[in-house]
């Protein structure tokens, strides 16, 4: 066979290349290696393999195609019986299972090759394209329903003109047939043009408008590798600072003043109206001020500011100084200069090889960050300009009753693109639908689902090693490249998120979570039991709401209450509660939980049982909790919660009541009166008096105690008090105390008016004393003593729920505070029925014991070691001013001794003398201002820590002369 590739007259004799090619092509086999060369030759090597056929090729023999152009008869086989062998093309995304050339489609169309896929995910971003047509047969899904367009994956945007077969006029094409019968199926066919790219109108428009028929993401990154090293060649730091300047004008003038409430300019500039249109449609929420920038210079600084800044009367209007990374002067030549000022910054950039707005641009997106000067030598964005293309896109789909015997699409592209290649930035519907997929399967999590989240999610790292099983740190990037842009991917969650949660996660999808819940019977509807949203604005205030403002600017208490009928159960049977609010969990509200404890328990622990949203702390918001927790009991069990200074009979009954309800917080005794304003029952304690006579704090006095910890550790963190004072605070959390007064007033007098301070704070609270002191409370002394005085469990449990996330948004929190519940709930359930506990320490009293005196050790530990480290501190200095005293005292003595031998001299130097004695004075003073460090530092030694007691706090004994 002999293969002409050229015969152009006076051209230098051709050569015989076939064993250069036979060469190349055994190399290639044998060392796997890729071999890359210039686009021109790699179209002339195209040319060649659409003339020849390399099928099952040896080092000695080629053969030719087993199809030829048959304009009027289709050729007795579709494909050829020998699979051509594939050249380093574009389908670097799916690699074909065939490849055939000149292949019959139509009477009027057969095409230059046809790529064949077998495999249903299969995508191409970059299809070839040929004058003639190139042919592409994908694999669709069994399934109908499940069939997708595989011109909707490429990377060339595709739109009108277009058009689609009417109703009743079928085609055929060849490739696609019936398994069955062999026979060609009745077709549908939509066609659709190449849309092109959008390139900046002062690019060089010949160069972008170079034809391409082959592209590839090779290509693609070699010509952003060349843009890169062209950058790199003239990159300098003064290029830096003409490239900050250069972008923050453009950012200048697109961006504006951004002052509000400022009617915008009747008359609008050319320039203003240019910078409207390159919104895009996107109109500002308020008005925003239109008024020109101005370059202002004071003393050493440089401002620049809008022309309607005032600063006296409008002062929100833009100012700022400029930083030392802008050239302050370029930027006055530009904002207060002739444009020819400005261009003559730009011309001597320019000589220096930057790119500056007269320079051809090279930018193909939707919106160009590169400005220019217009024909005024006005500096602008140009609006970008669309490349027009006529490549043609032809779709054949087989009729609906024929897909399930030909499940395959025939994709036919004609033409060459003229345009530079456009960026991967579409994400193939395949891909896509698995990322939505992987979206829904994370159910709880969707609700708060981010980025981040999602990346490092288990979910994604398995799907990732699944589809790179030999990559252990694969990225969405290696999926498809337009999974690198994260507000992409952050597109896809928002819509995923709008599709299961069309109200929002906010609080309006939490209501839409309970209606749809009650609409299908679901748990979610025994689970979301209470929704409160009511004006608060006439709520009445009280002095422990203070210090607590709300969650949101909203005037409204919202409140939303979980719980299931078992917890509403196991309530009932809870003999000490405690409760917190955490910050943390819920964006712009508070979670208030619940936990019981059953000292009859091998576990002593209960799970949540309540778990409650609101977006206030006041004691009105903890009114109404409890009244809704109250009626969710009674509706579960039939009975209130059954507390026992309320239902209990004598002042000797325990079981079956709550004994005590140990909180950091209040606000709840005036659901106690609540409770008590139509019970006819008087009060254990003071038999005289009616429950419902009862104040709300004379209610906490029976029934609350504080949290211990909390005392304590508020005690620790407060400033300017002495370790003595301290000692003297923590010593009223007792059962009993020998000088309650005493303690008190002491208190008063050693600290100052911080102590005093303190003591007021904790009388006109009106029971932090009683949940402090048993002596003072009306709780009996065995329950005081039986139960526990701290809210370390509730703690860790909401610890524990941190775990699910913070900073949910509400639907979040409800979701996964429901997985939490019943992940407790069956924990406890199987302790029950096997005896299996959470974890290898079976939670008894014992345990909690060791766990308590390895902590109590600890915790006494890292004090010693923090007071001793301030015991050293003061110990160094009391020797650095030992040191000080001992030098003051020397020189002293020295000058005293030479003030006495001049007083002795005969005559007598007065000068001398007078400078000596002037010198002692001042060593006088000296010594009498150490003598005041010495006091201070003694003083600072009495009020130090004790520590450990292996170093001790130095004092300084000196006398007073």
């Amino acid at each position: 066979m002999s293969l002409d590739l050229g015969n152009e007259e006076n051209a230098p004799p051709l050569l015989n290349i076939a064993p250069l090619i036979r060469q190349l092509y055994s190399q290639l086999n044998s060392e796997n290696t890729q071999l890359l060369g210039s686009s021109a030759l790699y179209n002339t090597l195209l040319e060649f393999s659409g003339s020849a056929s390399f099928g099952d090729v040896s080092a000695a023999q080629a053969s030719t195609s087993d199809l030829t152009r048959q304009p009027h008869a289709p050729p007795p086989h579709t494909f050829s019986s020998h699979p051509q062998a594939l050249p380093p093309s574009c389908l670097s995304q799916a690699t074909p299972d065939r490849v055939d050339f000149d292949v019959y489609c139509t009477r009027e169309l057969t095409v230059h090759k046809l790529y064949a896929f077998e495999a249903e995910d299969a995508y191409l971003d970059y299809p070839e394209t040929h004058p003639v047509g190139i042919a592409y047969l994908f694999r669709q899904s069994d399934d109908p329903s499940k069939w997708r367009d595989p011109i909707a994956n490429f990377a060339y945007s595709a739109g009108a003109p277009s058009g689609l077969t009417e109703k009743g006029d079928h085609r055929t094409v060849a490739p696609l047939r019936s398994s069955k019968t062999k026979e060609r199926v009745a077709c549908t066919s939509v066609h659709k043009t190449c849309q092109g790219v959008k390139v900046c109108p002062k690019a060089d428009e010949d160069e972008m408008k170079r034809p391409h028929r082959v592209a590839s993401r090779e290509l693609l990154a070699q010509r952003i590798r060349q843009d890169l090293e062209t950058n790199r060649e003239i990159l300098s730091t003064s290029l830096a600072v003409f490239n900050n300047t250069y972008q923050y004008l453009i950012a200048l003038q697109r961006v504006g003043c951004r002052a509000e409430g400022v009617v915008v300019d009747a008359n609008p500039t050319d320039l203003q109206l240019h910078v409207e249109m390159l919104k895009r449609g996107y109109e500002d929420q308020v008005r925003r001020c239109s008024g020109a920038m101005r370059c202002i210079r004071e003393e050493n600084k440089t401002f620049v500011q809008c022309e309607h800044y005032d600063s006296e009367d409008r002062r929100d209007h833009y100012r700022l100084p400029l930083d030392d990374s802008l050239d302050a002067e370029y930027i006055w030549a530009h904002l207060e200069g002739e444009p020819h000022e400005a261009k003559e910054f730009e011309d001597a950039a320019e000589r220096l090889g930057y790119l500056v707005p007269n320079s051809r641009c090279t930018h193909v997106v939707n919106a160009s960050s590169f400005a220019h000067r217009n024909e005024e030598g006005i500096l602008y964005q140009p609006l970008m300009k669309k490349l027009p293309c006529t490549v043609k896109f032809r779709r054949f789909d087989p009729l609906p009753e024929f897909r399930q015997e030909c499940p395959y699409t025939l994709v036919i592209v004609r033409g060459e693109h003229e345009h530079p290649i456009p960026l991967p930035t579409r994400t193939p519907p395949q891909i896509r639908a698995k990322l939505f997929d992987l979206f829904y399967s994370m159910e709880e999590d969707l609700a708060d689902l981010t980025v981040r989240r999602f990346l490092r999610a288990p979910t994604t790292r398995s799907f990732l090693n699944s589809v790179f099983p030999s990559s252990p740190h694969a990225t969405l990037s290696d999926v498809h490249p337009s999974l690198a842009n994260r507000s992409h991917v952050r597109s896809y969650i928002k819509a995923a998120k709008d599709k299961i949660y069309p109200q929002g996660t906010g609080w309006e999808g939490a209501l839409e979570l309970l209606r749809a819940a009650q609409e299908n019977s679901d748990a979610e509807s025994t689970y979301i039991r209470t929704v409160v949203d009511e004006d608060d604005s006439d709520f009445p205030e009280h002095t422990e709401d203070t210090h607590h403002a709300p969650t949101d600017r909203s005037s409204r208490l919202r409140m939303l209450i979980c719980m299931t009928p078992e917890a509403s159960n196991r309530l009932l049977d809870a003999q000490y509660l405690q409760c917190d609010i955490s910050f943390k969990r819920v964006v712009d509200f508070h979670e208030f939980i619940l936990v019981g404890m059953e000292p009859h328990s091998n576990t002593g622990k209960y799970p949540i049982l309540p778990l409650v949203y609101l977006n206030r702390e006041t004691a009105e918001a903890h009114r109404r909790l409890f009244n809704e927790l109250d009626k969710i009991v009674q509706l579960d069990t039939g009975f209130p919660i059954p507390w026992r200074h309320i239902y209990a009979d004598s002042i000797e009954e325990r079981d079956g009541f709550v004994l005590l309800l140990t909180l950091d917080q209040h606000g709840i005794g005036m659901y106690f009166q609540d409770v008590c304003r139509l019970l006819e029952r008087f009060d254990l304690h003071e038999p005289e008096r009616r429950l419902s006579e009862l104040s709300p704090y004379e209610h906490l006095h029976r029934l609350v105690c504080i949290c211990t910890v909390h005392f304590n550790r508020n005690i620790s963190e407060a400033k300017g008090l002495s370790h003595e004072v301290k000692t003297l605070m923590r010593s009223l959390s007792c059962l009993d105390h020998v000088d309650w007064d005493g303690t008190i007033q002491a208190i008063k007098d050693k600290g100052g008016r911080k102590g005093i301070d303190w003591i007021n704070n904790k009388v006109y609270s009106y029971f932090a004393f009683e949940g402090l002191c048993q002596m003072k409370s009306k709780i009996p002394r065995d329950i005081w003593r039986a139960g526990v005085r701290n809210t370390n469990l509730v703690e860790s449990c909401h610890f524990q729920a941190y775990g699910e996330g913070k900073k949910c948004t509400v639907v979040g929190a409800i979701r996964k505070g429901q997985r939490y519940d019943a992940m407790r709930m069956g924990t406890l359930r199987t302790f029950e029925a096997a005896g299996i506990h959470p974890s290898y320490k079976a939670g008894t009293r014992y345990d909690n014991a060791v766990n308590a005196i390895k902590r109590r050790g600890q915790v006494t530990a890292r004090r010693n070691k923090v007071a001793d480290v301030h015991i050293g501190k003061h110990n160094v200095r009391i020797d650095q001013l030992l040191e000080k005293i001992e030098k003051i005292k020397t020189k002293g003595t020295n000058l005293y001794q030479q003030i006495s031998q001049q007083r002795r001299m005969v005559p007598i130097n007065e000068d001398l003398l007078q400078t000596l004695e002037g010198d002692y004075e001042k060593a006088k003073k000296a010594f009498k201002k150490v003598f005041e460090e010495v006091h201070s530092l003694n003083a600072e030694a009495r009020k130090l820590a004790k520590g450990s007691g292996k170093v001790k706090a130095r004092e300084i004994h000196i006398g007073d002369s």
